[in-house]
């Protein structure tokens, strides 16, 4: 890292998160349940998924969609993969809950 400038190295570090973490952990909770696997195993996964589907996206979205390799496409791909897993998480808690209340009501009801 000789040579480097300071905004250098915080680009690189935080390149290499975006890329290779966020997206994994993001899609780590709408695979597994939160009691299903530990932290370490989540984090293990996480660096797995985003090393597996990243260059994956990026690619299909080159050759299909004709769409070129640059970083602030890579970027918005990446983005646009952690906000869909995101929502799906959402939707998968906001399920479970109003599911949860519904439960709650019928044992409630008394026949």
């Amino acid at each position: 890292m000789q040579g480097m400038y300071p905004t250098e190295v915080i680009r690189l570090v935080l390149g290499i998160v975006l890329i290779l973490f966020i997206p994994g952990f993001i899609w780590t909770f709408v695979l597994f349940d939160k009691r299903e696997i530990d932290t370490l195993e989540r984090i293990a996964l996480s660096f797995g998924i985003s090393i597996a589907v990243v260059p994956l996206l990026i690619f299909f979205l080159n050759k299909l969609a004709g769409m070129k390799i640059t970083a602030f496409n890579s970027f918005l791909t990446i983005a646009v993969f952690c906000i869909v897993g995101v929502l799906c998480v959402y939707i998968r808690v906001k399920k479970w809950t109003m599911l949860e209340k519904t439960l709650k009501r019928l044992t409630r009801v008394r026949f």
